[in-house]
């Protein structure tokens, strides 16, 4: 069982160290590696343009949040993301709108890390739990108690966390929606695994799962499979880690354009498999051209991730 295991380890990495070399080229061939490493400042100031011809508060508050969400999720820059979120939450503060201001601390809470600056996300989270019982729809009261959940969490309060998460699927229920259903089911799985009840989380992440295959909502599986890889892999079931994992690879691969970006991250959890696996040497080839695809393409977070992975290699403890 142990040598077919480790030939599947080593066959799904050198797969897919080959398809991300074939990513790589195709990138180069179009685009050229001058306009790769400038593509982010381009995204950037053409993010700015469209903030400024914004025609109204509210597109302009869902405009800060995209640009707020790049700087944090592709640049890596938590700091510009969270100066930036609060540039929405300020507008919105101005207008003395409920919607708005309820529009804006969702939208801050989803773009940025708030384990960062948990006591303002807190703040903005309560603020918004709030406005939200003013509001009264349910599918802004679903997203604004998910994210306080999402808060909690972050601060490692794994009771409040769970409450709201419980909270979540009753509004879940109402709304008659399966895919926040779903999405409802990962967060009290994520709330149940914090608190080790490994069991109960483990059949929550499989109730969103099966949800999201009735729907076949491609989002949705996959973060579904990521859930659960993470899951299998922090109680050391690797092949069951792995086997998700792939699945999410394959998902990705299969939908056309494919998001390169989300191959490579796909690409550095299975080097974090390896790693955990001790029956496989890292794959220093796929530990470089992870590294070699964000400083070409400027993805400053998965850079930083994958950079741990170097001193091992380096040192020559790589097995």
């Amino acid at each position: 069982m142990m040598y077919k295991y480790y030939f599947y380890l080593k066959y799904a990495s050198m797969r897919s160290a080959v398809f991300i070399q074939l990513i790589l080229v195709w990138l180069v061939a179009f685009h050229g590696p001058a306009s790769a490493m400038d593509q982010p400042a381009k995204l950037v100031r053409a993010m700015w343009t469209e903030i400024h011809e914004a025609r109204n508060d509210s597109s302009m508050i869902l405009l800060l949040g995209k640009l707020s969400h790049f700087y944090y999720d592709y640049l890596g820059n938590p700091s510009k993301a969270d100066s930036i979120g609060d540039l929405a939450v300020d507008l919105a503060e101005r207008t003395f709108r409920p919607r708005l201001r309820l529009l804006a601390f969702n939208i801050y809470l989803e773009s940025n890390d708030l384990s960062r600056n948990y006591l303002k996300a807190l703040n903005y989270a309560k603020q918004a739990e709030k406005i939200s019982a003013s509001v009264r729809q349910p599918d802004q009261e679903w997203r604004t108690i998910k994210n306080l959940s999402e808060v909690y969490l972050a601060g490692y309060q794994y009771e409040q966390a769970i409450q709201t998460a419980f909270r979540v699927l009753a509004i879940a229920g109402t709304v008659d929606d399966p895919a926040l259903e779903a999405e409802s089911y990962l967060l009290t799985g994520r709330c149940q695994d914090g608190r080790n009840q490994k069991i109960e989380a483990f059949r929550n992440y499989l109730n969103a799962l099966g949800l999201a295959e009735n729907l076949n909502n491609q989002d949705l599986l996959r973060n579904c499979y990521t859930r659960l890889s993470q899951f299998c892999l922090f109680c050391m079931m690797i092949e069951k880690a792995l086997i998700y994992k792939i699945k999410e690879r394959d998902l990705i691969k299969s939908c056309p354009p494919i998001d390169s970006v989300a191959l490579m991250w796909v690409q550095y959890d299975l080097q974090t498999i390896e790693e955990a696996s001790k029956v496989s040497d890292l794959d220093e080839n796929s530990v470089r051209l992870i590294l070699d695809f964000a400083i070409r393409y400027g993805l400053v977070r998965l850079k930083n991730f994958d950079l741990r992975f170097t001193e091992p290699i380096s040192s020559g403890k790589t097995g």
